[in-house]
């Protein structure tokens, strides 16, 4: 029965260059030295540990994700596809993804994701409106964005997946509908199309308990000096 069941794998690579301020993923920004080595290392023990747990089948996707895991390098990214298909087995059409950020991720690298077996590639680039991407943080531009889904293309991608976001503040239909048209028209295969929640912090819930309770005292002395009168 298990055999029937389709095997996949998500690499969790937590760093990027710059944590985005509305990202509540476990993600950190690059301190001084990125640890790479001795993470794929890690990694790969933990799938030696694990790879019975597979039960005979083979791997039909694997999922990098973040952070940001385009900022490892291709040749360790190579290296963790190789000790998945060396531990447990990779299907012949298996659909292997990593995550991009057009901001920390050189036009290069894209060919040699390419080369060590990615076959899908996953942009985020949440709008292609400048003030939109500076309102959430983010580190590349609307230029940067367009760029980075033609250096994909060019290295040979054709299974495209763009992240984009909406209810961005002061983002109108209209401009959430245009990042859509842009998207489309890059020639994107898939669209990851995310609303921005908002949460109150515990800063915001304090000020707001506090004044609760300041106001509470203040009803409570205004009807204690009425009663008094």
């Amino acid at each position: 029965m298990h055999e029937e069941i389709p095997l996949s794998l998500y690499v969790h690579i937590p760093w990027c260059q710059k944590k985005c301020p509305y990202c509540d993923f476990n993600s950190h920004t690059i301190a001084t030295n990125l640890p790479e080595a001795r993470y794929v290392e890690s990694l790969i023990k933990d799938l030696e540990w694990d790879k019975k747990l597979s039960q005979g089948r083979k791997i039909n996707t694997i999922f990098f994700g973040g952070g940001t895991p385009s900022v490892f390098s291709s040749k360790s990214i190579g290296r963790i596809i190789a000790a998945v298909d060396n531990l447990i087995g990779i299907s012949p059409h298996a659909e292997i993804t990593i995550e991009a950020n057009p901001g920390s991720t050189d036009k290069k690298k894209y060919g040699d994701f390419f080369s060590v077996g990615i076959n899908r590639i996953s942009i985020g680039a949440q709008s292609f409106q400048s003030k939109h991407l500076e309102s959430l943080g983010r580190i590349h531009s609307d230029k940067d964005a367009k760029d980075a889904i033609r250096a994909a293309t060019k290295a040979g991608f054709n299974n495209i997946n763009i992240d984009l976001m909406h209810g961005l503040p002061n983002q109108d239909i209209r401009e959430a509908k245009e990042d859509l048209k842009i998207a489309i028209g890059a020639g994107a295969k898939h669209i990851s199309w995310y609303q921005l929640i908002y949460q109150i912090s515990f800063l915001h819930f304090l000020f707001y308990f506090v004044s609760l309770l300041y106001y509470l005292f203040l009803s409570t002395l205004s009807l204690s000096l009425s009663l008094s009168h």
